[in-house]
């Protein structure tokens, strides 16, 4: 996590309000508040290692909702290649019955 003391300078701070006039105890005092207050905040916020660790679950979520995804959609095709390789055989069929029929009534009007 980060720490105040990285983003905040207790010494500059209290030299700054030192020179406007307030007393050193009261400035030491004020900035250990806001140094304290600083810390609790900015230990809130993740650490680079914090999002590269999420990253990387996300990561493992995402390739296992495509996995299955992927699953899905190779059920779906199977099923639709099944369904359409039996009409193409139906159709076939067919065909090969209405030439038939046809080739017999050609036959029958020329003999």
């Amino acid at each position: 996590m980060f720490s105040a003391m990285h983003i905040f300078d207790t010494h500059k701070y209290i030299n700054q309000l030192k020179a406007v006039g307030v007393p050193e105890a009261q400035a030491e005092v004020h900035s250990a508040a806001l140094a304290s207050f600083g810390e609790a905040v900015f230990d809130r916020f993740p650490t680079k290692a914090d999002m590269k660790q999420e990253l990387k679950l996300l990561s493992v979520e995402l390739i296992g909702r495509m996995d299955k995804l992927e699953e899905r959609m190779n059920g779906r095709m199977h099923r639709l290649e099944e369904r359409v390789h039996g009409e193409l055989t139906l159709n076939r069929w067919m065909l090969g019955t209405v030439i038939t029929g046809v080739l017999a009534l050609l036959v029958k009007s020329f003999s």
